[in-house]
């Protein structure tokens, strides 16, 4: 039996450097939730946070992990449950701003000379 490669690792590490990266550029480019008939972009980087996070599982459960190895995967899932949460947080901003323009323009002109 093999001990775990380091390729794979580090073939997980540029991953998550990648979705982080688009998810940074796409929240500058304030993008990150708009739909062009398809889905949002943000949800492409979910799915890429997704095959990470299970790769890393398959990688943990191996017999043949060592101590590094498992530091080193520990530190990629903690980083990618951040990453999840930071694009909810940015999902539920965008919806409550979404929310207050709409509320905004239900209320006519005229209220708010008042």
């Amino acid at each position: 039996m093999r001990a775990v490669d380091d390729r794979a690792i580090r073939y997980l590490e540029a991953a998550l450097d990648a979705a982080e990266q688009r998810f940074v550029t796409l929240l500058a480019q304030q993008r990150l939730f708009s739909e062009n008939g398809g889905e949002p972009p943000a949800m492409r980087v979910v799915g890429e946070l997704r095959r990470v996070l299970r790769s890393v599982t398959e990688l943990e459960g191996r017999r043949d992990v060592t101590f590094d190895d498992l530091r080193r995967l520990h530190a990629l899932r903690a980083r990618t449950v951040w990453l999840y949460r930071r694009i909810a947080q940015e999902r539920l901003f965008a919806r409550k701003v979404q929310l207050e323009e709409r509320l905004k323009s239900m209320i006519p002109p005229e209220a708010y000379e008042v």
